[in-house]
């Protein structure tokens, strides 16, 4: 959980790719459901948590830190498939993100999907030999 509370404080809550389609009141809006459920996630509440960033993301698809912790939620839940789609969504933002990339790798693992296990960790790799490591921010 340490790691949620680490990596979660990096995320913002609506950081959509179109920004300028939310008034500051809605981003505020989206913030305060978003650090909430994060909350949620680090008071052991997933399903809880899951919810509140699947509100989010129907509201705006592309918010970067409901699709990566949704992920993760999904994850811990056991719904590999649901955390891929989440996850990929991410990285589709955020390509060097190596956390996203080691999650959706645990995912694959967890469907025995031993070839995209290896596209990724190589991808992963890649990544940290060109100085990447956590980049969500």
């Amino acid at each position: 959980m340490l790691a949620i509370l680490l990596t979660a404080a990096l995320v913002p809550a609506a950081q959509a790719q179109n920004p300028g389609d939310l008034s500051p009141a809605r981003v505020a809006e989206f913030k305060k459901r978003f650090q909430h459920g994060r909350k949620l996630l680090d008071e052991g509440k997933p399903e809880e948590a899951l919810a509140v960033f699947n509100g989010i993301l129907k509201e705006v698809p592309d918010a970067k830190g409901s699709l990566y912790l949704a992920g993760f939620a999904n994850l811990q839940l056991g719904r590999y498939e649901q955390a891929l789609v989440d996850l990929d969504k991410f990285r589709r933002i955020e390509p060097k993100d190596t956390l996203g990339l080691i999650w959706s790798i645990q995912a694959h693992q967890a469907l025995g999907q031993s070839q995209a296990v290896e596209t990724l960790r190589k991808e992963l790799y890649a990544l940290r030999n060109d100085g990447h490591e956590h980049l969500a921010k």
